[in-house]
């Protein structure tokens, strides 16, 4: 009988079988990690070129003359592809290169239309921004200051001056006034956050301008370069009508730290020239009470962000800036003096109040140009901002015997008694500047003349950030009462004609437990992080971005709660995806600071301002809402952003608070093209 060895072994075949499948699934993971950097190249090289147009747009706007002049950028010279500073052609930024160019269309009303593109891959993809240039002269400090030119060039220029609460005028010995206009804040950014916020300050009598001051503030990100020569901060002057101007700052004694910036044309004037020349010179230091500040790098994956004082390589940094003869030019730094906080209808339900305020914003002036006095009469820089005895508003009232009551004689009232219903508050900087020591002696008298100080009284509702205390002061205590304090964002399109909702929202305070008096707070940095804040950070909190260790300014009303009922609270869940990985099966959070999801109604609920909390695989928002005890609500949500899908549709929840927390369900907005989560909401609230 014969046996047979059996053999054991693998078949070509098999073998060739395990090859292919094999290799299949590489090119299939190949394909995926290329589909996710092109997607990221993409993202990276269309925010490139944005700012690249950006800056091109505002490097027309800053002509410095109508007529051609020698060197000078001219209105008459902005033509296609011509004009400014910035030339057209090719531009090359990192590994990649584009093409800028721009035309320029007579609007036939005495301004130009502007388009300015720019292409990349070989003019497959491109993106445009547009705008309008008026031809507007600038008045130069040579017409404003030269003996009798100011009488030849004294142009009548009509304004409307603006209205209490939002805009508050200030009366100048001379009785001529003096205003700041709303800020409008601008995310320049959606993934840094980086801020740039405008508004004039005007002087008029009559209703005819006579200074009109053009601010922008801005956060930016910044490198290191080669030291330079490089401009000291304009510094005030007079002109021969005793009217308050700025001029070109001079140029610093020395080579000084330098920075560039690629983000826009005013970042790169900021990170060029913020950086103090000659430390015991006044005039080229930049914040005259933190002389010689480092700059920082700052660490936004944790919270609090980590600071780290540097001297290379990137830091971030926020600058003043005025348009001076056409062009912006850095100022000193912002020195937030006063912050007070009352009710939206405080300036207005009574006369009285709003007199009473101004006359409050003169005093803060006169004392702190006193102290600068005092203090700067022989050296500089003596002193800090926790030196000077300034009274808040309420003590200043009770303190002045000549402060203005009503008709009644009855005394006017800061604090603020609420029922159930949700208020506007709004918070106001006073803001004066720095005056060198040659200043002070100059216009020395017994009284200050205001006139001959550059101080400011801003709007700084949606710029501070707000939170509740109790008198232990626990900020994190909600159960009392709650104030908005929305992530900053740009402008919402939602149309309402309020400035104080058709931005992110602030200051909104909702009533929920009886009892007080309760204190909200309003916060913010003396200097530019005032105006300007660095956000990127999980809980989208403003940092800043000049100074850590500088002290930060207060505003404080107290709140008393007189209604009857402790509200219930529905809270659920906003899920926003923008991405999805099929192996773990998790989808990703919508990060940075758009797409922006907005609640209704907003003076009842709002929508946490951190990154997500986690839920399973899945992140998310919480909303909540403060109604009575058996009451409904329905929480309606939107999206500014037209890619994304919602679940339900429309997305609006509607619930009964029928315990004290309450779980009020949840919405989901994913983007389109990736699998609908299909998501069962827990049943219990956040």
């Amino acid at each position: 009988m014969k046996s047979f060895n059996r053999q054991n072994g693998v078949a070509l075949l098999e073998v060739l079988i395990a090859f292919v499948i094999v290799m299949v699934s590489v090119v299939a993971l190949f394909q995926l990690h290329n589909k996710y950097l092109q997607n990221e190249i993409a993202s990276s090289t269309r925010l490139t070129a944005l700012n690249l147009a950006e800056s091109k747009l505002d490097d027309l706007r800053t002509f410095g003359s109508l007529t051609v002049s020698s060197g000078v950028p001219a209105y008459d010279d902005i033509l296609s592809d011509k004009g400014g500073t910035i030339v057209s052609g090719a531009v090359s930024v990192g590994n990649f290169n584009y093409n800028l160019h721009w035309t320029s269309t007579d609007a036939g009303d005495g301004s130009k239309d502007i388009k300015v593109t720019v292409s990349w891959n070989n003019g497959n993809d491109e993106v445009s921004l547009y705008g309008s240039i008026a031809r507007a002269d600038r008045i130069s400090e040579a017409k404003l200051i030269s003996t009798g030119s100011i009488k030849e060039y004294n142009p009548q220029v009509v304004y409307t001056p603006g209205i209490a609460p939002d805009i508050v005028s200030i009366t100048l010995p001379d009785g001529s006034k003096k205003e700041t206009t709303k800020p409008l804040p601008t995310i320049k950014n959606s993934d840094n956050g980086l801020m740039n916020v405008s508004f004039e300050t005007v002087t008029y009598k009559n209703s005819n301008t006579q200074v009109l001051d053009d601010y922008a503030t801005v956060s930016c990100d910044c490198s290191y370069t080669d030291p330079a020569i490089a401009f000291n901060p304009a510094e005030p002057t007079l002109t021969d009508d005793g009217l308050l101007y700025w001029k070109f700052g001079t140029k610093s004694s020395s080579t000084k730290s330098r920075g560039t910036s690629t983000t826009s044309t005013l970042c790169n004037t900021c990170c060029q020239n913020h950086f103090d020349g000659n430390k015991s010179k006044f005039e080229e230091v930049y914040n005259r009470l933190n002389v010689g500040g480092d700059k920082y790098n700052i660490t936004g994956s944790v919270y609090p962000p980590i600071y780290t004082s540097t001297s290379s390589g990137k830091y971030y940094d926020s600058c003043r800036l005025m348009r001076i003869d056409g062009y912006y030019k850095p100022l000193p730094d912002w020195n937030l003096v006063k912050l007070v906080v009352m009710s939206k209808d405080f300036l207005t339900v009574k006369d009285e109040n709003l007199t009473n305020y101004q006359n409050y914003v003169s005093y803060v002036v006169m004392k702190y140009v006193e102290w600068q006095r005092s203090n700067w009469s022989s050296s500089w820089p003596v002193g800090s901002l926790s030196d000077v005895n300034i009274l808040d508003f309420d003590a200043w009232y009770d303190a002045n015997p000549n402060s203005n009551r009503d008709a009644n004689g009855d005394k006017m009232a800061l604090s603020l008694s609420v029922t159930d219903n949700s208020i506007q508050l709004i918070s106001r900087g006073i803001f004066v500047d720095n005056l060198s020591p040659d200043w002070l002696e100059e216009y020395h008298a017994s009284t200050v003349d205001i006139s001959k100080v550059p101080f400011y009284d801003i709007n700084m509702t949606l710029l501070t950030r707000w939170h509740p205390n109790d008198t232990t002061n626990n900020d994190d205590d909600v159960s009392k009462i709650r104030v908005l304090n929305e992530a900053m964002s740009g402008p919402q399109n939602k149309a309402t004609g309020s400035y104080y909702s058709d931005y992110y929202r602030r200051g909104v305070l909702t009533p929920v437990t009886p009892g007080g008096p309760y204190q909200v707070t309003a916060e913010a940095y003396y200097g530019n992080s005032a105006i300007s804040a660095y956000i990127q950070n999980p809980k989208k909190d403003e940092v800043s971005v000049s100074d850590p260790t500088q002290a930060s300014i207060k505003g404080i009303l107290n709140v008393t709660v007189t209604g009857s009922t402790t509200k219930y609270k529905v809270r659920g869940r906003v899920y926003c995806f923008d991405s999805y990985n099929s192996n773990s099966n998790k989808y990703t959070l919508c990060s940075g600071s758009s797409p922006v999801i907005s609640i209704t109604p907003d003076s009842t609920c709002y929508l946490e301002p951190k990154e997500g909390s986690t839920d399973s695989v899945y992140k998310y928002q919480v909303y909540e809402c403060d109604i009575n005890p058996g009451a409904s609500i329905t929480a309606s949500f939107s999206i500014n952003q037209t890619d994304y899908d919602f679940v339900p549709n429309p997305a609006s929840i509607t619930t009964t608070a029928t315990q004290s927390i309450t779980n009020g369900g949840c919405v989901v907005f994913y983007k389109q093209g990736i699998p609908n989560p299909n998501l069962t909401c827990p049943t219990t609230a956040p």
